[in-house]
């Protein structure tokens, strides 16, 4: 479970990019397991997804798990389409940037994620500013009292 303070600095973080980047909704998919079952954790988000609350997204079938298995940003354009989960849970999102976050050792941490409204579009320059705040994440993960944001349960 995130501490309070630790919730503030990843708040912080998604708060910025949502204005930075102009987007709808930014989030962290943060990796664990619910049930034994591999899945990702939505404990920070900002922006219109807010409002659904602490979600969850499966690992496998998603756009953060195919992020994840490429080593590899990708931009979804309405990923509902190809992802049944995405369908099935009511998403409709025109535009999709996801980055995956790994450890040094290449282990995923979790992906980092904006969505547009239909209309606007990701460019070279928002995916640098997300590039930057990865960077910084993965730094952050590297101090042991720190990586304790990351779990879950």
């Amino acid at each position: 479970m995130l501490k309070n303070g630790d919730k503030a600095v990843l708040q912080a973080i998604c708060d910025h990019a949502l204005r930075l980047c102009k987007a709808e909704s930014v989030g962290f998919s943060l990796c664990g397991f619910v049930n034994d079952e591999p899945m990702f954790n939505w404990h920070v988000t900002s922006g219109a997804i807010t409002a659904l609350g602490k979600r969850y997204s499966p690992r496998n079938g998603s756009p953060c798990g195919t992020v994840i298995e490429l080593f590899s940003y990708q931009i979804f354009r309405h990923p509902e389409w190809h992802y049944p989960w995405a369908w099935e849970n009511g998403y409709i999102i025109p535009e999709m940037i996801c980055m995956p976050i790994y450890q040094d050792n290449h282990q995923p941490i979790g992906t980092f994620w904006l969505m547009h409204k239909e209309g606007d579009h990701f460019d070279h320059e928002d995916v640098r500013i997300i590039s930057v705040l990865v960077a910084f994440i993965r730094k952050a993960y590297k101090n042991k009292a720190l990586r304790e944001l990351f779990v879950f349960s």
